[in-house]
């Protein structure tokens, strides 16, 4: 509690303390990346601004909370060494409905160190990148019982090497080959006007996420993958094919890397068209599909054999996922759509059916300057098979549908320093006893180390 104290006093006397007027906080949603290759971790970095800080900067104008270690930061970059921590915390609250009221309080580190290995050994146009994550605190969604979740952060509390990637360029960096740890929906089934909300399932839609038996290669626990990827200014075309089962099913904490046959692949292609305008994307319009090599008759449902398998069934997927920019101005505001569709083979899988859609706007000046304000929709549909398994094992009734309602609004209080306010209103709750509808409030904070 102590803890929970300080971070939130240290919110309060920044924000006290800073003269928006003269601080530039013109800082942007960005996605670390190497080369071609983006994490699905979201953290901010300044832009427009000079790599040094001018000596006469105050500490709540610099670039990073740790500065420029004297210049160092610049000089390992130029060698091809660029380390970037990042830290968020969420602050929720079920205020009615749900399975009971209450307050949780989490966190997630993620420290990336990436080599441009052509700067670093001569290698051209080849990049390693090395991601550690790190979480602990609670779960918010114990306190609500939904199936789509409540922050994209919430998992077991344990460290581990989350990405350990090399990524390979050619034909003018139009096509790549990465190999290693990787995560799935860094590029996969990936919106950049969706990337700001804190509900899970705009990052990810619920069918597939859901899917496995310990979920497909995306956070918090990644595989060994093979990715091959080709584009150009008007279409891409992504292909990977990664181990069946990331990580150990049993056992959350740590890293494991596990080979074995009976785990089986997951393959995965999505195929799309995408337009940007001076750098700034205008639509993007994409279709993707899914496929486990193992058959089961769920794999949510059994693990290491604890259930017998009969009419065992391929698990398979597929959606769409689109965004288009609809209003953009010269002086930076931009107001964008979004929408994702997906289905999944409703013998083998919890969701069969995820539609989510929403508006995201940038830069409209409502507080402060460049600040991001979003709402959306999610819808989420529960396979009979699952339902009916559940209540002839464990007698639970889980409920048909689930709806989720966010809307969320992200400030700069420095350029290292970002809050974020959020609001859920969830509809029919899959996992909760009651019929009450449940409304979240809460807040993250983003510190760019």
């Amino acid at each position: 509690m102590h803890r929970y104290r300080f971070i939130f006093s240290l919110i309060l006397l920044l924000a006290v303390e800073t003269n928006y007027s003269q601080v530039d906080t013109t800082i942007i949603l960005a996605q670390f990346s190497s080369s071609s290759l983006l994490t699905d971790k979201a953290f901010y970095a300044t832009s427009g601004e000079e790599k040094d800080e001018a000596k006469s900067l105050s500490f709540y104008e610099w670039e990073f909370l740790t500065g420029q270690w004297n210049g160092y930061r610049n000089q390992l970059i130029d060698y091809g060494i660029d380390l970037v921590v990042g830290y968020k915390a969420d602050f929720l609250s079920n205020l009615r409905g749900g399975t009971r009221s209450g307050s949780v309080f989490l966190d997630n580190t993620d420290i990336i160190l990436s080599f441009d290995l052509e700067k670093f050994v001569g290698l051209s146009s080849a990049s390693l990148v090395t991601q550690f994550l790190g979480n602990s605190g609670g779960s918010p969604n114990e306190l609500v019982g939904s199936s789509m979740g409540l922050s994209n952060i919430e998992t077991t509390p344990t460290w581990k090497l989350y990405q350990l990637l090399f990524e390979q360029s050619f034909f003018d960096n139009k096509f790549s080959v990465a190999a290693g740890l990787y995560d799935y929906n860094s590029e996969f089934d990936n919106r950049e006007s969706s990337a700001l909300f804190i509900n899970p399932s705009h990052g990810i839609g619920d069918d597939i996420s859901k899917s496995g038996v310990n979920g497909p290669s995306i956070f918090p626990t990644t595989s060994a993958s093979l990715r091959l990827k080709y584009q150009n200014q008007s279409f891409y075309l992504l292909s990977a094919i990664m181990d069946g089962v990331p990580g150990h099913a049993d056992n959350p904490y740590g890293t494991h890397i596990i080979f074995n046959k009976r785990d089986g692949l997951l393959t995965a292609m999505e195929f799309g068209f995408v337009n940007s305008i001076d750098e700034k994307l205008n639509y993007k319009l994409g279709i993707g599909a899914w496929r486990y090599s193992t058959k089961s008759l769920n794999n949510n449902f059994w693990s290491s054999g604890e259930i017998e398998l009969s009419n065992p069934q391929n698990n398979f997927g597929i959606y769409i996922t689109a965004e288009r920019n609809l209003f953009s101005s010269s002086t930076g505001e931009d107001m964008m759509l979004f929408g994702r569709i997906g289905y999944a083979n409703k013998n083998v899988n919890p969701v069969t059916f995820y539609a989510g859609s929403g508006l995201y706007f940038r830069g409209f000046n409502l507080v402060g300057k460049d600040n991001e304000f979003g709402i959306a929709f999610a819808f989420s549909r529960n396979s009979d098979s699952y339902r009916n398994f559940i209540f002839n094992t464990e007698g639970d009734d889980i409920k048909p549908f689930e709806l989720n309602i966010e809307a969320t609004y992200l400030f700069g209080i420095t350029p290292w320093m970002k809050l974020q306010p959020d609001i859920q209103y969830i509809i029919n709750p899959s996992y909760c006893p009651s019929t009450n509808n449940c409304v979240v409030v809460g807040s993250r904070l983003l510190i760019n180390f």
